[in-house]
């Protein structure tokens, strides 16, 4: 009769033994579960921040492909404009310059005219 009750206190030692070795090892699996998912929100929290600062350099960098491409559109502007002009005073030039090979001409018979005249006073 003592021995069966020792026996059976043994036996439930036992179960208990493995039961308590059941909790510790998933009180150490909880443990590492909650250091692992520490670790992750830390490492959430970095990626977050560099996310947001990769996302407002993408928005900066935007904001000046913009301002270059307003500022290439009114250069290729610009340069238009000074080929136009540059095209119209070589016209206005080329123009002038007729007019002053023609005045150059009719001064130079006016002047052979008023020679002519003044060496042969009489033709």
């Amino acid at each position: 009769h003592t021995k069966a009750k020792l026996h059976a206190a043994l036996q439930e030692k036992d179960c208990l033994n493995v039961e308590l070795i059941n909790h510790n090892l998933k009180a150490s699996k909880y443990d590492q579960v909650q250091c692992d998912y520490n670790q992750l929100r830390q490492t959430f929290a970095v990626v977050s921040r560099e996310r947001d600062a990769a996302q407002q350099q993408r928005n900066q960098l935007q904001v000046t492909v913009e301002n270059l491409e307003q500022l290439l559109k009114h250069m290729h502007k610009a340069l238009e404009l000074k080929r136009q002009l540059q095209t119209e005073h070589e016209q206005a030039f080329h123009t002038k310059q007729k007019e002053i090979n023609q005045l150059q001409k009719v001064a130079a018979s006016t002047v052979c005219q008023l020679c002519n005249a003044v060496l042969r006073p009489g033709l």
